[in-house]
């Protein structure tokens, strides 16, 4: 079989945050063995490199991703970013209030491509916020799909 990326499927990551320090940071991309204590072994040899006491992401992986500071409440920060197939939003609404959750949960929605998913942290729900979001259940995770 084909591999996607070879039949011309696009792969990139957008890393983002709304702090400077913290998106510094995830550029240098290297981890000591506590943060990739649950990185099964197979995936640890091939995706990083070990130095001393640290683990650096390989430069093949690094070279797929780019880093944007973003404010999730901010419109012209989220109309930069379209047709997602992924949001990973893990622990970051638990500190908005409910009409700052609505919005940023509206700008995401419109940065999905249809059918793309979000993905929050496991004591976050969208219950009782928004239902522009179906749930589906993969695994006991619940990840919300734009309908």
């Amino acid at each position: 079989m084909e591999r996607p990326e070879a039949a011309g499927f696009r792969k990139e990551i957008l890393a983002s945050d709304i702090s400077e320090s913290v998106l510094a940071s995830a550029k240098i991309a290297t981890y000591g063995s506590y943060a990739v204590r649950n990185v099964p072994p197979a995936y640890l040899s091939k995706y990083f490199i070990a130095d001393g006491q640290n683990y650096r992401l390989v430069d093949s992986v690094k070279a797929h991703v780019k880093f944007m500071k973003v404010n999730l409440i901010n419109e012209r920060d989220v109309k930069n970013i379209r047709g997602m197939d992924v949001i990973f939003c893990r622990n970051v609404l638990i500190y908005f209030d409910e009409k700052a959750k609505q919005k940023a949960l509206a700008l995401m929605y419109d940065a999905l491509r249809p059918g793309g998913s979000l993905i929050v942290g496991t004591s976050e729900s969208l219950h009782n916020i928004t239902r522009a979001f179906r749930p589906m259940v993969i695994n006991r995770v619940v990840i919300y799909q734009k309908v």
